[in-house]
């Protein structure tokens, strides 16, 4: 198995988990159900994990998920392969650096459950700056009652993403929480135990930019 810092969260609850996947501080195993995806520098997978934790890369995990059970969506290693996202490996050196820095700049910020969107102050930032500062969108997709808003009003309102959850628990984590666990633990044994909302975030490239993301290093 090939240590790397981004994992993918393969069983995601979106009605008690708060992120898509997660960078750990240090180079990890994952396992089956936070497989690891190795890029070519951290820096790389920094980018990956915050453009995956926008409402934007959100959107395409929920709608790409099998969502049998309410309130979580799986994605297995198979489809995993068919899964939209940012080609982070063609940023312009700028676009990374922008993106590295603000996921450096939010790291340790607290993001809620993904069916509290509508509600988390973080999430809504991260969304307006990397729209703004790095995919250079219009200042309109950003703005109250904007695109960006809607999304996130839709999100927290779908059945399959709320599940039994009638009211917000406000059960935000740290994106530095990772930093407390064993860093020899494996990835996979924190899944289901506690949300362990990453180091998270990255750069992107325009929306059309879109690719297969990269092999699972097995």
């Amino acid at each position: 198995a090939t240590a790397s810092h981004c994992h993918f969260n393969c069983d995601f609850r979106f009605n008690s988990q708060s992120t898509a996947m997660q960078f750990t501080p240090r180079a990890s195993i994952g396992g089956r159900a936070w497989p690891s995806i190795l890029l070519q520098s951290a820096e790389y997978e920094k980018a990956l994990v915050l453009w995956a934790n926008t409402s934007l890369s959100l959107l395409l995990h929920w709608w790409h998920a099998n969502k049998t059970q309410a309130g979580r969506g799986s994605i297995r290693r198979m489809a995993l392969q068919t899964l939209p996202v940012l080609n982070v490996t063609a940023l312009t050196p700028d676009q990374l650096s922008k993106a590295v820095a603000l996921f450096d700049e939010l790291c340790h910020s607290e993001l809620l459950p993904m069916h509290e969107i509508d509600n988390d102050p973080v999430r809504r930032q991260l969304d307006e700056r990397f729209a703004l500062e790095i995919l250079h969108l219009p200042a309109s997709f950003t703005a109250v009652g904007g695109p960006l808003e809607l999304l996130r009003k839709k999100l927290a309102k779908e059945p399959s993403i709320r599940g039994a959850k009638s009211q917000a628990a406000q059960t935000g984590r740290k994106l530095s929480d990772l930093g407390e666990f064993d860093p020899k633990a494996p990835v996979a044994d924190l899944n289901g135990h506690r949300d362990v909302t990453p180091k998270v975030f990255g750069g992107a490239v325009p929306l059309v930019s879109i690719a297969r993301p990269p092999k699972l290093k097995k």
